[in-house]
């Protein structure tokens, strides 16, 4: 459903077909998208089942709303909180010279960026992922009836330091970035053309529901791992997930622990999903590199 957004894009003689789609009790998104309103008059106020009033938008009503925010993104900052001007400001720096533009703050670290033509969503595109120092910023597309606390957010975007990684193993980074997180989305450009070598650094999205680890086991060395912006802490030190500590982790009764080794989790349940087109294709891992 999330992809339909803008695959939409530039066919308007659609827009009534294309908004009953988007907000109809049949869609695949996992909340619900019955967006309410009214005209004015008493025609289109009515009692539901439960006796709350509703408000009723028709699909010609509703299509300018969707054609104002098609273009528009969801930015969500994992975490550690951000300041709107500090976010704003980075944003400016990163996005230059596209611009100006509108910056929302919708809480709990989800914020909007309002792009009203198609250009500039591309210029988007083309800086994606952001790299802020000591914060994890994901991009997501834009979606109607979209809420902040009813969504649960488990993939996130993070860039990742390998320290002294050996040289040799540069041209094998797309392969090592997917034994750390779900897929590889960029290559430090530094780290692609070998200006520094102290470490290499490309950003990966992680599933938190995954176990987090701090090395991996490249040959027969281990190699540290260092997650910018995401707070270790809040690892659990048995099951290595992030989000709770041991005490509360639902494997530290014996008769009920997961092996984290062989254990698979399931799919997060998420209400907001990352559109197709900001997700590179996942590339096949190798057995000969692993977690340690």
């Amino acid at each position: 459903m999330f992809k339909q957004f803008h695959d939409h894009l530039g066919n308007k003689d659609r827009d009534d077909e294309y908004v009953e789609e988007a907000l109809s009790d049949e869609s695949e998104s996992t909340f619900s998208l019955n967006l309410s309103a009214c005209q004015e008059g008493g025609d289109d106020h009515g009692m539901d089942a439960n006796k709350f009033s509703t408000f009723e938008l028709n699909p010609t009503e509703l299509a300018p709303i969707i054609d104002r925010f098609r273009y528009s993104f969801f930015i969500y900052v994992h975490g550690k909180k951000i300041k709107y001007h500090n976010l704003y400001t980075r944003l400016a720096r990163l996005l230059s010279p596209f611009g100006p533009y509108q910056l929302n703050d919708l809480g709990l670290g989800f914020f909007l960026l309002n792009v009203s033509e198609l250009s500039d969503y591309s210029v988007v595109l083309s800086k994606h992922p952001f790299s802020i120092p000591n914060y994890c910023v994901t991009l997501l597309n834009w979606v109607p009836n979209f809420k902040p606390s009813e969504t649960n957010m488990k993939h996130v975007d993070v860039w990742i330091k390998l320290p002294e990684l050996p040289i040799e193993y540069y041209d094998f980074l797309s392969r090592i970035a997917v034994c750390i997180g779900i897929r590889l989305l960029k290559i430090d450009p530094n780290t692609e053309k070998r200006k520094t070598c102290k470490f290499a650094r490309f950003c990966v999205t992680l599933d938190l529901n995954r176990p987090l680890h701090d090395h991996i086991k490249i040959g027969v060395k281990l190699q540290a791992i260092v997650y910018e912006g995401l707070d270790l802490d809040m690892v659990c030190s048995m099951c290595r997930r992030y989000g709770h500590l041991q005490k509360n982790c639902p494997c530290y009764s014996s008769s009920n622990y997961i092996s984290t080794t062989c254990a698979q989790p399931s799919e997060p349940q998420s209400n907001l999903q990352q559109n197709d087109e900001l997700k590179p294709p996942k590339a096949n891992v190798s057995c000969a590199i692993f977690f340690f």
